[in-house]
Order: structure tokens, then sequence, then C-alpha cells
């Protein structure tokens, strides 16, 4: 989680980079209280490697392929 950007058109503005911030410093405290959309939406695109779904995994890799 982070400012890394996939999708330019989607760059977070400076409220969403510091949520996006604080977040991770809560993660890295071992205090992270997701929020309820990340918890749903988000970890289909941006979730650990081996758990996302298929055609997404195909899609990610055909966009983004140094990602």
């Amino acid at each position: 989680m982070g400012a890394k950007v996939r999708n330019f058109a989607d760059t977070p503005d400076v409220d969403e980079l510091a949520a996006l911030r604080a977040w991770q410093k809560e993660k890295s405290a071992g205090v992270w209280r997701p929020p309820f959309i990340v918890g749903l939406v988000c970890p289909q695109c941006h979730g650990a490697a081996d758990k996302l779904a298929p055609d997404v995994a195909k899609t990610l890799q055909q966009l983004y392929p140094h990602d």
C-alpha cells in the first residue's frame, strides 16, 4: 500500500495520499485496521499475487509487466 500508481488517471490526491501513508504507518506498527472498502475492493487487484483471480493476474501482467 502506498503511492505506487498503476493508472495515472487514478492518482491519489493530497488527502488520499495522506490516508494511504497513515494506513501504511499503522500497518507497519501492527495496529492497522483496514477501512471497509479496502477489505472488499482493493485486494482484488492490489492483493497478494497468489490470491488474485487468474483473469485479474493475467490482465495486470499484460497492463503492467514491470510491476
